[in-house]
């Protein structure tokens, strides 16, 4: 098969920074005072984690997701970001949300 591009497309690229949220968990619900577990995410990266269990989350936009797009935090309770179950998945709102989890390996996706 041949592919041929015409002579009348131009293609543009920009450099893009890749999209990364703050992730912040807390062993109480409510986001009170210093959290247990704080990082950036970056898209495309696994971050494994100790398993601690905590009872709430921040998540907090610090580079955003290419037009369209959503960033959201996946957090699985085995170390295997690929193929691992995923435990639970929130949207990076930067509000606190009330949850009970225990993670393992955390990843950022653009949805």
């Amino acid at each position: 098969m041949k592919v041929q591009r015409s002579s009348h497309q131009k293609f543009h690229s920009a450099p893009q920074a890749i999209a990364s949220v703050y992730y912040e968990q807390w062993w109480d619900p409510g986001c009170n005072g210093r959290a247990l577990l704080g990082g950036t995410l970056s898209q495309g990266y696994c971050v494994r984690v100790e398993d601690f269990p905590g009872q709430s989350v921040k998540l907090t936009v610090t580079s955003p997701c290419p037009e369209g797009t959503s960033p959201q935090v996946t957090v699985s309770s085995s170390d295997d970001c690929d193929n691992g179950p995923v435990g639970w998945t929130f949207d990076a709102t930067g509000e606190c949300i009330d949850v009970s989890i225990q993670p393992s390996a955390i990843h950022l996706n653009c949805v």
